[in-house]
């Protein structure tokens, strides 16, 4: 409600526009937050991030055609930041163009920087386009570079559909399964117990945003009413 109750156009601060367009975005209103980042943008001299949510935006939207307009002008000014094979790829992603293209995409990203979440992509695709060998080689790969956590188990659970796990890739693929049962053991019985409690009033992490929001478009409101004050030299 604080949020809504903003006239935006009247706020200054490219920071202030940016947290809203996030609490926008999270709360799935896609041209909300569209139209605020969009008004940051303008007003801030550090585009590159605002750009990267613009596009993440327009693909929500399905708005590829500026996706893909925010991802050039992305392009032309952080040629070099690897983050763009990511953009390019959602966007092809989103507009299904072939899986040979998607995977050119990710395999240039991956010679250029290795992270887990993209590798397993990669081998997802690997695995659509029935490039068996492939698809295994990546996650094996994966397990043995990280050897725990989310994407861990999920390339370990990829590769059990094609072959059989290593004796070692099976003793990692056993713990990490306990491990995941145990932390959601653990938020079944942390959610069970709030239900039992007295509701505490406690900030989450909207309200969070809020409060600064309204706290930055108080103070951008009060340097307004000085400047306006200060009688001319």
């Amino acid at each position: 409600e604080i949020v809504e109750s903003i006239e935006w156009r009247k706020v200054k601060s490219a920071r202030t526009l940016c947290v809203a367009g996030e609490v926008y975005a999270a709360n799935r209103c896609y041209q909300e937050s569209k139209e605020i980042f969009l008004m940051a943008y303008k007003r801030s001299p550090v585009r590159k991030n605002i750009l990267y949510r613009l596009i993440e935006v327009s693909i929500k939207m399905e708005d590829l055609e500026d996706a893909l307009k925010y991802y050039q002008e992305f392009l032309e000014m952080a040629p070099n930041d690897n983050i763009h094979f990511i953009l390019k790829y959602k966007i092809y992603s989103a507009r299904k163009t072939p899986l040979e293209e998607q995977i050119a995409i990710l395999e240039e990203y991956k010679e250029r920087e290795y992270t887990e979440r993209w590798s397993y992509e990669l081998a997802k695709l690997y695995y659509k386009a029935g490039e068996r060998r492939k698809c295994e080689e990546v996650c094996d790969d994966l397990v043995l570079w990280f050897s725990e956590g989310e994407y861990v188990l999920k390339a370990l659970e990829l590769k059990m559909r094609l072959t059989n796990l290593t004796p070692r890739q099976q003793k990692i693929y056993e713990e990490q399964l306990r491990e995941k049962e145990l932390r959601e053991q653990q938020d079944r019985e942390e959610a069970q117990a709030q239900t039992e409690q007295p509701p505490v009033q406690t900030e989450t992490q909207a309200d969070a945003d809020e409060t600064e929001i309204t706290q930055s478009f108080e103070q951008d409101s009060e340097t307004a009413s000085e400047s306006e004050e200060q009688p001319e030299g």
